[in-house]
């Protein structure tokens, strides 16, 4: 599957230093060699934890994502749905543009399955991977 572009929208609630978003996002892909397009999409939760290091400009935080997504796969035989789950750990850093605006880099390690697909020759496991 070659990389594709995507998007993703959340939002934030920050009561505190702990905060938690919820989101939608989606990747497209095709298969080199075939005529195959993969869609990715779900919703996620995002809950994070501000570390307070005495800095109005830079904060690190570390952070926990839970998703569920479906996976499409348009083929030459047809379509075929997946729904698999997402389970990542990170962190990063937060720039302080603003009370409401910040530059967000951060970095997350996880697991996720894909999950299995009903195709027209059979039943295939798209797979899993960390």
């Amino acid at each position: 599957m070659s990389l594709g572009p995507g998007a993703e929208v959340q939002l934030r609630y920050n009561p505190s230093a702990f905060s938690v978003g919820i989101g939608v996002d989606a990747t497209f892909h095709s298969v080199d060699g075939t005529e195959t397009d993969v869609t990715l999409a779900g919703g996620f939760i995002e809950p994070r934890y501000v570390i307070f290091v005495g800095s109005e400009t830079i904060a690190p935080y570390i952070s926990a994502r839970g998703a569920i997504s479906e996976t499409e796969v348009k083929t030459e035989e047809g379509t075929a749905t997946a729904t698999g789950y997402t389970l990542n750990g990170g962190g990063g850093l937060l720039f302080v543009l603003g009370s409401r605006a910040n530059i967000d880099v951060g970095a997350t390690l996880g697991f996720k399955d894909v999950g299995v697909a009903e195709f027209p020759s059979g039943t295939f496991d798209l797979g899993t991977g960390s």
